[in-house]
């Protein structure tokens, strides 16, 4: 259990919390309930930064899909050179 806990972003320190509890038997079972809810959503929140990341990386990767096929410019390089006006 600690493992899996550990795997899954759970602080140390909030494990300890939860083992303690544990040991107090099932008089503690809604406190651990609630410990392992709140870091499900913690979990849910990383889970929907990590989608909103994945959106921007794959708007990039059909954008130089683009300027492979000649369809745009490489307007993502903040290297490229601009033309002379």
């Amino acid at each position: 259990l600690i493992c899996c806990l550990r795997n899954t972003g759970m602080p140390i320190s909030r494990i300890r919390q939860y083992i303690g509890l544990c040991q107090r038997g099932s008089a503690s079972a809604s406190e651990r309930k609630k410990i392992l809810m709140e870091h499900q959503q913690d979990i849910e929140s990383q889970i929907s930064q990590l989608r909103r990341y994945m959106d921007k990386l794959d708007h990039k990767i059909e954008h130089y899909n683009e300027v492979e096929r000649g369809l745009a410019e490489d307007t993502c390089n903040p290297f490229r050179r601009r033309d002379a006006s």
